[in-house]
């Protein structure tokens, strides 16, 4: 016989674990625009990213994004932040 606080703790811990896991997952993107997206994806002259806002995405051109990227991020990461002490 199993001592009633072993079954407690059980019955404890798969609830946390199951909590872990989404129940449902909701498809959002029809099976068209999701193939496309894939096919986009795999194109190397092509950046998808998620939007800032909005759940959205863009999509654009390699050669413009990079530009663009310079304007958010003025410092590239290979040549680090300098930091000035106060």
């Amino acid at each position: 016989m199993v001592p009633i606080e072993v079954l407690t703790f059980e019955k404890a811990v798969l609830s946390d674990v199951s909590r872990l896991y989404p129940k449902h997952s909701y498809v959002n993107i029809p099976n068209r625009e999701k193939q496309a997206l894939q096919q986009l994806s795999s194109d190397p002259d092509i950046m998808i990213k998620q939007a800032d806002k909005g759940g959205a995405i863009v999509i654009m051109d390699t050669v413009d994004y990079k530009p663009a990227s310079r304007l958010t991020f003025p410092v590239s990461l290979d040549e680090g932040f300098a930091l000035k002490p106060r």
